[in-house]
């Protein structure tokens, strides 16, 4: 379990909490203002986290971007339909 103090010098009191997803609860004071994260199974959370952060930029770095590759045969069709109305 990991929690991580908002106001660690305030001492504030949790009075309540709010299960944000299964693993992971926001405790809130008395008038309802976050004080502080509690992640269970702290570990893993971030491993995963990382992990999916780092295989979705390195999934973006490999594919090279298909739409924005324009071939000497599109290329050569687009200056003859310009050339052909006038669009120079």
């Amino acid at each position: 379990m990991l929690f991580i103090c908002l106001f660690p010098k305030t001492r504030k009191r949790g009075v309540g909490s709010v299960e944000i997803s299964p693993n992971i609860t926001a405790e809130v004071n008395n008038v309802g203002e976050l004080i502080g994260i509690e992640i269970l199974n702290a570990s893993a959370f971030i491993r995963n986290s990382i992990l999916e952060s780092v295989q979705a930029k390195m999934l973006n770095i490999v594919v090279p971007s298909v739409s924005k590759r324009v071939t000497a045969k599109q290329r050569d069709k687009s200056d003859r339909r310009k050339s052909a109305s006038g669009g120079y």
